[in-house]
């Protein structure tokens, strides 16, 4: 079995548009505990067969395998279209097992989608740039612990981005770099409680759906030091220092209750 994990991106700052139509962003990404479990077996013919979501050709992996005589099969723990990063996990655990060279897997990997370069690190947590091929790795040693909450609906992401270039909401880069750099600071120290303030995401700018308040007002109450949206949406989740045993008491079933990897 190999496993897939999630991201959460601690800030994501689109901060303009490319010449190649794509657009730039700045952003932490972190590993989280939650993942897909995926099993390659040799085929006699490529296959994709997941528990939820798209199959076949239509799954990320499809491209990951590249027509090699094997059976992916996923069991899908990460919620689809949740802007936690799994159908990109999925395929970077596809390329990776393939894949000697990384920079092969990257140019690939960049193919296939903007997200799953990162996943083709071992680092638990990553500044990311570009439209997602410039990755910075680095270590986290203090785990800390993350409540995610998905709504049961999807965020498309090219609409966001079109909605974000509609409005001109880009986030200055020279700004975005030094929160990223204070972010880190923090994460280094272990101060985790001090991210609050630093925590931003520009595609929550065009949202308006109430659960987004009512999660945070919600994690506020219970103690969380921070609460954001991961991605374009729509998961969003709330970082605490100590496992949160009080919500889990009165909410382990709507949420789900993770932490971040480390080193």
């Amino acid at each position: 079995m190999i496993k897939a994990h999630a991201k959460i991106n601690l800030s994501l700052f689109v901060t303009g548009l490319r010449d190649d139509g794509y657009h730039e962003i700045k952003s932490i990404f972190l590993k989280i505990g939650l993942f897909d479990a995926l099993k390659i077996i040799p085929y006699w013919k490529p296959s994709v067969f997941s528990s939820k979501g798209p199959q076949g050709e239509k799954n990320l992996v499809w491209k990951a395998l590249e027509n090699r005589p094997y059976r992916i099969e996923i069991k899908k723990n990460i919620p689809i279209g949740s802007g936690l990063g799994g159908g990109s996990s999925d395929a970077a655990a596809v390329l990776n097992y393939f894949e000697n060279e990384v920079r092969k897997a990257i140019i690939k990997g960049l193919e296939i989608g903007s997200d799953v370069p990162f996943f083709l690190y071992e680092s638990n947590a990553a500044v990311v740039e570009g439209r997602g091929e410039v990755i910075k790795p680095f270590e986290i040693k203090s785990s800390f612990f993350v409540v995610i909450y998905h709504p049961g609906i999807s965020f498309s992401t090219s609409e966001g981005y079109h909605e974000i270039k509609r409005r001109s909401l880009y986030f200055p880069p020279k700004e975005a770099d030094e929160k990223l750099m204070e972010i880190k600071k923090l994460l280094f120290s272990g101060k985790i409680c001090e991210l609050g303030p630093f925590l931003y995401n520009t595609f929550e700018e065009i949202h308006s759906e109430e659960f987004i308040q009512d999660f945070k007002n919600l994690m506020k109450k219970y103690g969380a030091c921070g609460s954001l949206m991961t991605g374009s949406g729509s998961a969003l989740f709330a970082i605490f220092e100590e496992f949160p045993g009080k919500l889990y008491a009165d909410y382990g079933e709507k949420f789900i209750f993770t932490s971040v990897l480390t080193t």
